[in-house]
């Protein structure tokens, strides 16, 4: 088995790992799989069409795209979700501060 062959099944588990991560809500952990699967990509691509079967090495790159899409979807999620929180926060804030200074005002 050629060197890309093997690295295409531990890109694909990496990308697994890091839906997992994202599902977690672990972008630490998903930001350090990510770091070590560019490194991955990098070596397996391109892939001499002479050393894999291209139907085999299609279905791991459809499978690898498809689990960064979905981790991309989850991080935007995820990014949404701390945006509106701090929108409350600070929402919050600033109904204790106008609070504070009608009190001072009596």
């Amino acid at each position: 088995m050629s060197e890309s062959n093997q690295l295409l099944p531990e890109i694909v588990r990496l990308s697994q790992a890091m839906r997992m991560e994202g599902r977690r809500a672990d972008w630490e952990k998903v930001r350090e799989l990510e770091h070590r699967r560019r490194g991955l990509i990098a070596t397996c691509f391109p892939l001499p069409a002479s050393e894999h079967d291209p139907q085999w090495a299609g279905d791991q790159i459809r499978e690898i795209i498809d689990l960064s899409r979905e981790v991309i979807e989850m991080a935007e999620q995820e990014r949404l979700s701390t945006s509106a929180a701090l929108g409350k926060l600070n929402k919050g804030r600033q109904a204790s501060q106008a609070y504070h200074r009608v009190g001072k005002n009596r």
